[in-house]
C-alpha cells in the first residue's frame, strides 16, 4: 500500500514537460506595459480590441466583436478560456488523475452551490438571471448538473438533489427547519472550511518537500482570508475576538494564538496597529504595500507568493497550483482596468489597485 502511495506521489510530482509548458505560458501574461496600454484606452470596446489583437487572450476572444463587447461578456470569456487552460494543463500528462489536482472544479461547483443558496434565499427570485450567469463550460466536470439549480425550491430540495456527492452531509447539518432560509454565512464556513480541508488532505499525498510548500503557499492564502474578514467584522460589525474566530477557517500558516489577537482588537485602529507588528504587517511594510488598503495589500501578498512558488519551484502540484492563481489574478486585473476605463476613472487610481 504504501509503495502505491509513493509511485502515484513520485508521478504527481515529477512532470516535467508540465512544469516547462507552464514557464512558457507565464512568460506570455501581461507585463506592466501591457496594463499601461489597456488603461490608456478610451472605451472598453477599444480595451477589449487590445485584448484581441496585442496580448495572449486573442485567442480567446477570437469570436467576440470587439465593437459590441460589454465588460461581462468580456469578463465571461476571459474566466472560461482560463478554466480551460487550467484543464489543458492538468490533462497534459495525466496529472488530472490525481485528487488534488481538481480543485479548481471543487472550487467552482463551492461557488455554484453558494450562489443557489443566496438564490434560494432571496424573496424577489429572478430564475432568468440565474441561469444566464451559469458556468456550463464547467458543467460536465462537476459531480452535480447546474443546470438543475434552478429547478430547486427549497434548501431542503437541494440537500436531497446533492445526494451521492460530499456535499450532502455538509449541508443536510445546516438545513433549516420549517422552510425558513438557511443561515449563508454558516454554509460558506462549511463549504469553504470542507474545500480547504480537502485540499491540505490531497497536498499530503505527495512526498516532504512538495507538501511542505504546498502548506505554505496555501497557508498564507487561508490567512489571508482570515485577516481580512477578521477585519471586516471587528471594524464594521465591532464582534467579539472569541465570535470572529469561531467564523474563521480553522486552519492555516499562522499559529491560533497569533490570529486571535488580531481578531481581538479593541476596534479597527487596534487592529491595524496590531497587524503592523506581524510577520505579515512587516512584509506588506517591506514590500510597499498599503497595509490600509487591506485588501490590495492581501491579494498582492498571495500574488507575491505564488509567483516565487511558481519561480523557485520544479515540483507539478506547485507550480499548477501557483499558475492557477496567477492566472486568476490577471483575468481580476484586466477586469479592474475595463471598469476603470467605463468609469473614467485616473489611470494613476486603476494603478495603484492592480496586483502585479
Amino acid at each position: 500500500m504504501e509503495t502505491e502511495r509513493k509511485k502515484r506521489s513520485d508521478v504527481a510530482r515529477f512532470a516535467p514537460a508540465t512544469v516547462a509548458k507552464i514557464r512558457v505560458l507565464h512568460g506570455r501574461q501581461l507585463k506592466a506595459e501591457d496594463y499601461a496600454e489597456l488603461m490608456a484606452c478610451r472605451t472598453v470596446n477599444e480595451a477589449a480590441a487590445y485584448l484581441k489583437t496585442s496580448t495572449h487572450f486573442g485567442d480567446a476572444l477570437s469570436a467576440v466583436d470587439t465593437n459590441t463587447a460589454h465588460r461581462g461578456m468580456i469578463e465571461d470569456v476571459l474566466r472560461k478560456s482560463v478554466f480551460y487552460e487550467y484543464k489543458r494543463i492538468t490533462d497534459f500528462e495525466r496529472l488530472n488523475k490525481q485528487g488534488f489536482y481538481n480543485f479548481c472544479i471543487i472550487r467552482e461547483e463551492i461557488a455554484e452551490l453558494l450562489r443557489c443558496i443566496r438564490y434560494l434565499n432571496a424573496d424577489d427570485k429572478n430564475a432568468v438571471k440565474y441561469i444566464q450567469n451559469l458556468p456550463l463550460y464547467i458543467n460536465k466536470y462537476t459531480s452535480f448538473d447546474m443546470q438543475k439549480l434552478p429547478q430547486l425550491g427549497s434548501f431542503g430540495e437541494l440537500v436531497e438533489y446533492l445526494d451521492k456527492t460530499p456535499y450532502k452531509p455538509i449541508m443536510k447539518k445546516l438545513c433549516p427547519p420549517g422552510g425558513e432560509k438557511a443561515d449563508f454565512t454558516k454554509c460558506e464556513i462549511a463549504l469553504r472550511t470542507y474545500y480547504f480541508s480537502r485540499l491540505f488532505e490531497t497536498a499530503g499525498y505527495f512526498d516532504e518537500k512538495t507538501t511542505e510548500k504546498l502548506y505554505e503557499l496555501v497557508g498564507v492564502q487561508v490567512d489571508m482570508i482570515n485577516i481580512i474578514n477578521g477585519y471586516r467584522m471587528n471594524a464594521y460589525f465591532h464582534e467579539e475576538g472569541k465570535t470572529i474566530e469561531s467564523l474563521m477557517l480553522p486552519f492555516g500558516k499562522t499559529a491560533a494564538k497569533k490570529m486571535f489577537d488580531l481578531y481581538d482588537s479593541a476596534d479597527a485602529a487596534d487592529f491595524m496597529a496590531r497587524l503592523g507588528r506581524t510577520y505579515y504587517g512587516r512584509l506588506m511594510h517591506e514590500n510597499g504595500f498599503d497595509a490600509y488598503d487591506l485588501e490590495t495589500a492581501a491579494q498582492k501578498l498571495k500574488f507575491m507568493y505564488a509567483r516565487k512558488a511558481l519561480s523557485d519551484s520544479q515540483e507539478a502540484p506547485v507550480v499548477v497550483y501557483a499558475f492557477e492563481h496567477l492566472m486568476q489574478n490577471e483575468v481580476s486585473n484586466v477586469i479592474r482596468v475595463i471598469e476603470s476605463v467605463r468609469y473614467g476613472v485616473p489611470a494613476s487610481e486603476t494603478e495603484r489597485i492592480l496586483v502585479i
